[in-house]
């Protein structure tokens, strides 16, 4: 099957091009009107929710949880095939009808996350760069993951600088292969940082400049 997209949402002049990960813009809300069901997964929860695409909002039309029996640490205690079943459920009564564009806010050890001044190569050797700077400060090989960033919104203090996100191509492979299991597609997957720094840069007004 086809591999989730993700969502981003710099203009295409600061995004890297995946060979294997097509990036979906804001502006194709303009034309695609299909309700996405979101899931965000913690150590003993799960939440979904339904949301529907308006060219100036978006509106939660539903949301539910499932929670996981823990352990005395908090984490979830493993039962094959729950995980599945629990997104199986939550789905199907958010999504009867499997119209909606499934997706995943994704966190953890899976993704790697740093802020770093732009590189000074040309846009089409970034990845490159970020692959060697950040070599021995994540979890997993950069060079066997998908790699993004946005630009971090000007203020009186940083002017040049990039969020950059990653995520294991071996964390790809497990959630799309969960969401089959489950009964879905997964389209789009949102790294946390991602999620978050767009809403500060949607929401958040720069600092004045220094007196």
């Amino acid at each position: 099957g086809n591999r989730p997209q993700i969502l981003q949402t710099p203009p295409p002049s600061n995004m890297i091009s995946f060979p294997t990960i097509k990036n979906v813009l804001d502006y194709t809300a303009l034309f695609n009107r299909r309700r996405r069901l979101l899931f965000e997964m913690g150590a003993s929860r799960i939440k979904a929710a339904l949301v529907s695409i308006h060219p100036d909002e978006r509106i939660i039309e539903g949301a539910l949880e499932h929670e996981f029996p823990v352990n005395e640490r908090g984490e979830r205690l493993r039962e094959d095939g729950a995980l599945a079943a629990a997104v199986k459920s939550l789905a199907d009564k958010l999504d009867p009808l499997h119209r909606a564009q499934t997706g995943l806010v994704i966190a953890g050890d899976d993704v790697f996350t740093a802020t770093t001044p732009k590189p000074q190569q040309p846009k089409k050797d970034w990845r490159d760069a970020i692959v060697w700077q950040f070599a021995e400060s994540s979890l997993f090989p950069l060079e066997e993951a998908e790699i993004l960033w946005m630009p971090i919104r000007e203020t009186a203090l940083e002017t040049d600088r990039i969020l950059v996100s990653a995520i294991s191509n071996e964390k790809l492979e497990k959630v799309t292969q969960l969401f089959k299991e489950a009964g879905r597609e997964l389209e789009i997957i949102v790294p946390d940082s991602i999620a978050i720094n767009c809403l500060m840069q949607k929401y958040q007004k720069p600092l004045p400049p220094a007196a």
